[in-house]
């Protein structure tokens, strides 16, 4: 909040980083009763959470902080080219360095374009949607980030994509960028 704050103050836009990303949501948001010890919830009750957080989370940046958050990732990380679900044509991610993405795991492989349709629901009519990964500079991966935004392009959910880029001196080469 200080952050948004500070924007506001001196009038800096911002971009919002992250709605959804599997590393970043504690397993408890998933189970009965919050409580990570029991069961995780059904398809229904994980969307119906999903949609109450994005509706509190932005309608309080934007009505607390109007014009300061320009654009939403709202998905993060959700293609795995190499160890994703065969039968999504975006290879969705369903597991992190051995930890499960609940995400997928309760609701699905479409739960970025879930994700998207919760998010253009709330979203103020200026404000950009964006899904962001990483390991752009990689052409399979980049091929199955392809596939999931022109879905989701072609529904009229996403207006952008964010490419984290990881590089150093020597990696990636300048022709491979």
């Amino acid at each position: 909040e200080q952050t948004l704050k500070w924007c506001k103050e001196n009038e800096v836009q911002m971009r919002g980083h992250t709605l959804v990303w599997h590393t970043q949501t504690p397993k408890w948001f998933f189970c009965q009763d919050y409580d990570s010890s029991k069961p995780f919830v059904s398809r229904e009750v994980m969307i119906f959470r999903l949609d109450s957080f994005v509706k509190q989370y932005l309608q309080y940046v934007q009505n607390n902080f109007p014009g300061v958050v320009y654009c939403w990732d709202v998905v993060n990380e959700a293609v795995d080219p190499y160890n994703g679900d065969l039968n999504s044509n975006y290879r969705c991610r369903i597991q992190n360095d051995g930890n499960e993405n609940y995400w997928y795991s309760i609701i699905g492989s479409d739960y970025p374009e879930v994700s998207f349709k919760i998010a253009r629901k709330y979203a103020a009519p200026e404000v950009k949607l964006f899904y962001n990964d990483y390991g752009t500079i990689d052409k399979t991966k980049r091929g199955y980030i392809f596939n999931l935004c022109k879905n989701l392009k072609e529904q009229n959910l996403i207006d952008g994509i964010g490419l984290q880029g990881y590089w150093d001196i020597n990696n990636p080469k300048l022709w491979e960028i």
